[in-house]
């Protein structure tokens, strides 16, 4: 039989039971974009990754907390409880005891994405608290107004740089120096507006925009999150004493500590990308195995169905084998309507999990990367599927005995 007319009977089988086919189609459909939109969440996380690290120097440690402090005393030494992370004066020690430090910053994190608000305008934003001069350390750049100071450090001031998006979403094209914004009901006064880090740009996965807003650090734990992690930013005098210099600050650390190992992290800022590169990519590797699974349900549901449209058509295949018709032409027909079936599902679930990535990004703000690999890679995916969970039920329709599928009622 004509490879066209096989497939103008499949897709007429199909169009007498269109609810049942396009049910059966839904579990391809949910399995494709949710491989597309969770892949999407997990490189746009790397690419995110990539961007802020892109601009800091090689000759960098970067020291973590392994658990936040459970009180801040602000410029005042505290006893260390078991437990406790970072504090100020490990900071200070490590610039007065350990030679080869060139320049440390302390640098706390907000928890969580928040909102600014000016002038009736709203932008997501993300908090980072640094010491004078720990904006060169992580890589910004001011682009117009002035950085803030030790004063501003010591004395908690309400003051904020913020990145040219955060400024654009704000203010548009005015002037943002001298203005205020309020975080969580807090006004604080713009003092400068830093280069973008990283600039939205859908070619690279960055839907949105550096959202970065740097108070003084003893600003965010005073009137944001007082219990917000803290980490050290060291930079070495030599690049290639970085990994003496790390052992030094690690036993400096665990000195201040009674000689207990210390609940914190050191490592250099090569060894943070990568290892934030290979999470990135474990988290992208487990979010596609979630949208897989799903995908293999909906090969199930075809093969299922398949199966039951074959019981019901047994008298109707009966009589094609009768007449003449190859068994070779009703497997190919039952194969045909199986993979039809798995790319129209292919094609929709492509369209909702390119379209669940942007709305998740616009949702809640993270950044997504929706790739050409990964949308060729689920579309073919959903048409070997259709392939693998057909070929059995057209197998068993082109194997009937026509005098046995002509008695069936």
């Amino acid at each position: 039989m004509n490879f066209l007319i096989i497939v103008r009977v499949a897709l007429r089988s199909l169009r007498r039971t269109m609810l049942r086919s396009g049910l059966t189609a839904l579990g391809i459909i949910v399995g494709v974009a949710a491989v597309i939109a969770m892949v999407s969440i997990g490189n746009g996380a790397r690419a995110q990754v990539e961007s802020v690290f892109a601009g800091l120097d090689s000759n960098q440690l970067i020291v973590t907390a392994m658990t936040p402090r459970s009180q801040w005393k602000l410029g005042v030494p505290a006893p260390l409880p078991r437990g406790d992370g970072l504090t100020v004066e490990d900071d200070i020690a490590i610039n007065r005891e350990i030679p080869g430090v060139a320049l440390t910053s302390v640098q706390v994190f907000a928890s969580t994405v928040t909102e600014a608000k000016a002038h009736g305008r709203r932008s997501d934003i993300t908090v980072m608290g640094l010491d004078s001069g720990g904006t060169a350390l992580i890589g910004g750049r001011l682009v117009s107004g002035t950085d803030f100071g030790p004063f501003d450090v010591k004395g908690v001031a309400s003051v904020a740089l913020i990145s040219e998006f955060v400024s654009e979403n704000l203010f548009a094209d005015e002037d943002p120096v001298g203005r205020l914004i309020h975080i969580q009901n807090s006004p604080f006064t713009i003092i400068g507006v830093m280069a973008d880090r990283y600039r939205a740009d859908p070619a690279k996965g960055l839907i949105t925009g550096d959202t970065s807003v740097i108070l003084p650090y003893t600003t965010l734990l005073r009137r944001l999150s007082p219990n917000a992690s803290m980490g050290i930013v060291v930079k070495a005098d030599d690049p290639t004493q970085l990994g003496f210099l790390q052992q030094q600050v690690t036993d400096l650390l665990e000195k201040r500590r009674g000689r207990r190992k210390a609940e914190f992290t050191t490592g250099n800022v090569a060894e943070v990308v990568r290892a934030s590169q290979e999470g990135s990519k474990t988290m992208t590797l487990l979010l596609g195995a979630v949208g897989g699974i799903s995908l293999l349900v909906g090969g199930i549901g075809i093969m299922n169905i398949m199966l039951v449209s074959v019981t019901e058509r047994t008298r109707e295949i009966g009589i094609r084998l009768a007449i003449g018709t190859r068994g070779r032409d009703v497997l190919q027909q039952f194969l045909i309507e199986a993979m039809i079936l798995s790319v129209i599902g292919g094609t929709i679930g492509v369209v909702l999990g390119v379209g669940a990535a942007n709305v998740i990004t616009y949702v809640n703000g993270w950044p997504t990367q929706v790739s050409i690999e990964s949308i060729i890679g689920a579309f073919l995916c959903s048409a070997a599927v259709g392939i693998f969970f057909g070929y059995y039920p057209a197998r068993e329709a082109a194997r009937l005995d026509p005098i046995e599928a002509l008695r069936a009622e």
